[in-house]
């Protein structure tokens, strides 16, 4: 109970501090969870308290819930070789010596994200600048730099594989299995969802709220690789529960064991401006 309360306290120093209105957080163990809710989930342009059941934008949260989640899935079912190059399965990718490991490990030299405005931008000018706009920042391998473009190349990977795109191939494969039923792409009861920011462009003015915070994600109607995931933190304790369980929640399992372990390794690292692959 202690704890507890010192978490909850700390979280109100935060909101008090002007840090964010509000928030839920868990506390998950393998057979346990702790929940809870505080502050509010909008302030502007009324004032609406926050509740567990709040949907949240997971912003790159995405790329761990959900798309590598369902690129394991595809190495799993032999649909999919993580060191395979990429234009295996994307033949209109220029870069032959770009894998799909190098995607999942941020070691592919792609660009943080597509730079420029995006609000006039659609789903096939996304892909037009990274089939055939975007320049490699470094050698693939040779630097770990974070980039949305990876994960929105690894969530069409999903599309081009399974024949669904990766919110229809996770809502089947992943969500409804763990009984996460108020996660997805592009929520429908909007009035659930949290707030993120005012946005004043071409595309829409007014709170952004229900709709995916990320530009790229938002031209791509919302539905990407690297963002455009929304949940609850109830849904979120199934997925945390699943990987502390080896894979299994509730008896379903999600994904294997040996596919849990790689998951924890630590796949390359960087010292010095230096890529080691760990022995």
């Amino acid at each position: 109970m202690k704890a507890k309360q010192e978490l909850e306290q700390l979280i109100l120093n935060a909101i008090e501090n002007g840090s964010f209105p509000g928030a839920n957080y868990a506390v998950v163990t393998k057979d346990k969870v702790w929940m809870g809710s505080l502050g509010n989930k909008e302030v502007y342009p009324n004032v609406v308290e926050n509740n567990i059941d709040t949907i949240y934008d997971m912003a790159s949260l995405t790329k761990v819930i959900c798309t590598t989640t369902c690129i394991m899935q595809l190495v799993e079912k032999g649909l999919l070789r993580i060191y395979d190059p990429v234009v295996r399965y994307l033949p209109d990718f220029k870069f032959s010596n770009i894998t799909v490991w190098n995607l999942m490990t941020h070691t592919s030299g792609l660009p943080e994200g597509i730079y420029g405005p995006k609000d006039k931008m659609n789903t096939s000018d996304v892909w037009d600048v990274i089939y055939n706009k975007v320049d490699l920042k470094f050698e693939p391998g040779s630097k770990i730099v974070y980039s949305d473009i990876n994960y929105i190349i690894l969530g069409k990977l999903v599309e081009i594989l399974t024949g669904l795109t990766i919110d229809k191939y996770s809502k089947i494969n992943l969500f409804e299995p763990l009984g996460m039923i108020d996660s997805g792409y592009n929520p429908v009861d909007k009035e659930r969802c949290a707030a993120t920011e005012y946005r004043d462009d071409a595309t829409m003015t007014g709170y952004v709220k229900g709709y995916v915070h990320d530009e790229t994600a938002y031209a791509m109607e919302g539905v990407a690789g690297h963002a455009g995931l929304f949940s609850t933190v109830k849904d979120v304790t199934h997925f945390i529960q699943m990987i502390l369980n080896d894979g299994v929640f509730e008896g379903k399992r999600i994904l294997s064991k040996i596919t849990i372990d790689e998951l924890y390794k630590v796949q390359v690292k960087e010292y010095s401006g230096v890529v080691v692959l760990p022995k």
